[in-house]
């Protein structure tokens, strides 16, 4: 079967409380969100047939669709409210490939490279588009209480044999967007005081 399916669990005995499906022809990936008053649901869906990633509103009470919001962009990863409330963060990977490690250099060089998008959620237009730089695919957002945007960034290299298994090199980075001049600044690696950040980070 091809249906993809969202389960909802009790945590106390992880016993599936509802079970739905995606859209036709999509497929859930990535991270859901609740609205602040918890009535909504926002829940990434991607189209693999059309390229084409969604993020859907969910009513909580019946999980049924409100509304779909275009991404302008393909294979979403998280979906962040921003502090006002008023904006919808997407970390779009643009990764070509579903259910496989991917290489970040090579799709890096096409036309659709990973973007951090900014969607109105008044009318649904594109408010922003940066592309990432460096050759690193945008993965996952954080909302800062200032109105700024933490954002984690991976890079998969090149595939390298080791003793005849198939390995590949992921470089992690970050940075964060500013609600002062809309931009991404990115953080070198050397910055970084967190001793097991700093460590994940030494190849960067």
């Amino acid at each position: 079967s091809t249906d993809s399916f969202l389960s909802f669990l009790l945590l106390k005995n992880f016993n599936i409380l509802k079970r739905i499906k995606a859209l036709p022809g999509n497929v859930f990936y990535g991270h859901g969100l609740y609205s602040p008053d918890n009535k909504f649901l926002y829940v990434i869906e991607n189209n693999y047939k059309n390229r084409q990633g969604h993020v859907v509103l969910r009513d909580i009470q019946n999980l049924k669709k409100i509304r779909e919001f275009n991404v302008f962009g393909f294979h979403p990863h998280e979906v962040v409210l921003s502090h006002d409330n008023k904006r919808l963060f997407i970390s779009n990977t643009n990764t070509p490939t579903i259910g496989k490690r991917f290489s970040t250099l090579k799709f890096m060089d096409s036309k659709n490279k990973s973007s951090l998008n900014v969607i109105s959620l008044e009318n649904g237009r594109l408010i922003i588009k940066e592309e990432i730089k460096y050759n690193y695919a945008v993965t996952h957002l954080s909302s800062v209480h200032d109105g700024n945007m933490a954002i984690g960034l991976s890079q998969i290299g090149k595939r390298e044999a080791l003793n005849k298994k198939v390995i590949e090199s992921t470089h992690l980075a970050v940075a964060f967007w500013s609600q002062i001049d809309q931009k991404i600044h990115y953080v070198p690696a050397d910055s970084i005081t967190d001793p097991l950040l700093k460590e994940r980070l030494k190849h960067v």
